[in-house]
């Protein structure tokens, strides 16, 4: 049997993230969302990570601040610096990092390149699978009377 091995950024991440110029308008960026059903975007400039546009950016600094979002480009709304990991970090560690900074979407980075994203959407959705590995792993005694299967 093979050594167990913490669960890794690269286990989870969506690979080949949707990616965007600077100068990319916020219309544009919100029709690219709705069509992908994904929260975030990420900037890239001559291949590198320069920022990310999430929805609460489209939020909070286009419809909040009530700027005209034809005229308004990636590169006046986007969150930069921004943090990212690589995909061998430790899921755990990628986790803790984004609730410590009340952030939702993590770039995933190799090298200087862009590989990945996760969101805490990513995790969440992982949170039953581990709780009932778990219980079957004897970890935990279900105390509510139903037992996991």
């Amino acid at each position: 049997m093979g050594e167990e091995r913490p669960l890794l950024v690269r286990d989870i991440m969506v690979y080949d993230p949707v990616m965007v110029t600077p100068d990319t308008n916020v219309v544009e960026i919100a029709k690219i969302m709705k069509e992908k059903n994904i929260g975030s975007v990420i900037v890239v400039e001559d291949g590198r990570l320069v920022g990310i546009v999430t929805e609460e950016d489209l939020i909070r600094r286009v419809l909040a601040e009530g700027r005209d979002p034809v005229r308004t480009k990636a590169a006046d709304v986007m969150t930069r610096p921004v943090v990212y990991v690589s995909p061998d970090t430790e899921l755990k560690e990628a986790a803790l990092l984004m609730a410590r900074l009340g952030i939702g979407h993590l770039p995933v980075v190799e090298g200087n390149r862009v590989v990945g994203i996760i969101a805490e959407y990513d995790i969440v959705r992982l949170t039953p699978e581990l709780i009932e590995l778990l219980y079957v792993k004897g970890k935990f005694k279900s105390t509510s009377g139903v037992e996991v299967e």
